[in-house]
């Protein structure tokens, strides 16, 4: 029976010392740490940075060309010896392009553009007995911008100094002359741009030229007929590539 107490005791000593030795202040058992995943490993956007910046502040300063198309109208009134004989109608598409310069100082942006516009369509009128042809262009213009961005958005208007060559064809009792005009006078208006890219913007843009009148020189059958051109609309889009930054 002593051994066999013995034997027992021996055994729940042996079950207990390890237990006994970490209440004691004896070494504990260590366990490895895996590493934690940085915050850049595990965002669910981790993207170039390019693709992601906020930093999308737009600066329209600089040099751009471009290029407009759009429509032309305009129902100037013809006369002969100073009485009214009926009117011209334009309706001609309108195409060209531009030049410019502009800077943006905070939200504002002020510049200078130039610009040359054809009208291929003539213009007939038949009255009286007679007949008039009108072809014209190209209208030129040089205007002053002032405008103001948001961002990419540019919102102007501008006010400038036009000209154009006129062709008017006189037929009165089967003869005929013709006489090449020059007229010019305010143009204004305004447009609307956004750039696509840091180098490429769309626009749509009303420009109002207000050329005045003109009168042949020449006098066909007894009758000197006149043409008063008054305002000229034009529609038209734009596409320009600015240069620089």
């Amino acid at each position: 029976m002593l051994k066999h107490g013995l034997a027992v005791i021996a055994a729940v000593l042996l079950a207990i010392a390890p237990v006994s030795a970490a209440d004691l202040g004896g070494p504990k058992p260590t366990i490895a740490k895996q590493a934690q995943p940085t915050r850049a490993a595990i965002s669910p956007l981790n993207l170039p940075s390019p693709l992601i910046s906020t930093n999308s502040k737009y600066d329209w300063s600089g040099v751009y060309i471009g290029v407009h198309g759009g429509n032309a109208w305009n129902e100037p009134d013809a006369s002969a010896n100073g009485s009214f004989v009926g009117e011209l109608d334009m309706d001609s598409i309108a195409l060209g392009g531009l030049l410019g310069y502009q800077r943006q100082i905070g939200q504002w942006v002020v510049g200078v553009e130039a610009d040359i516009t054809a009208l291929p369509k003539d213009q007939t009128l038949t009255a009286g007995g007679g007949a008039m042809a009108l072809s014209g262009g190209p209208l030129t213009s040089v205007r002053g911008k002032l405008g103001i961005a948001f961002d990419r958005f540019h919102l102007y208007g501008t006010l400038g100094w036009a000209w154009a060559d006129w062709e008017n064809t006189a037929t009165v009792g089967g003869a005929t002359a013709k006489d090449t005009i020059s007229t010019d006078g305010l143009v204004y208006g305004a447009g609307l741009q956004f750039a696509i890219t840091d180098r490429i913007a769309l626009g749509t843009e009303y420009l109002k030229y207000d050329l005045g009148g003109m009168e042949m020189g020449s006098t066909v059958g007894g009758v000197t007929p006149a043409i008063d051109i008054d305002d000229i609309h034009v529609a038209r889009a734009t596409l320009t590539f600015k240069f620089g930054k």
